[in-house]
């Protein structure tokens, strides 16, 4: 699968997740809303993390070096 399409699938999945908590909530506060916010918030979490982890894999792939090598980028400057 393509990592643009899983992130819509689980963007999907963390939209219904999160409106089905917000209508439990709402509509009664019981044990189960209490779940599906917390379902979601793992989504949430999970879509986080990849997205940053594709943003690193970019970065390298691109030859950008992280700001903490100040050795590096005085050797560039001279």
């Amino acid at each position: 699968m393509h990592p643009e399409i899983g992130k819509a699938v689980y963007g999907i999945i963390l939209s219904l997740l999160v409106l089905l908590g917000i209508s439990f909530i709402y509509l009664t506060p019981n044990e189960t809303s209490f779940y599906i916010a917390l379902a979601a918030l793992v989504f949430l979490i999970i879509l986080l993390l990849w997205t940053i982890n594709d943003i690193r894999k970019q970065a390298g792939q691109e030859g950008l070096r992280p700001s903490s090598e100040p050795e590096y980028a005085f050797r560039q400057l001279t």
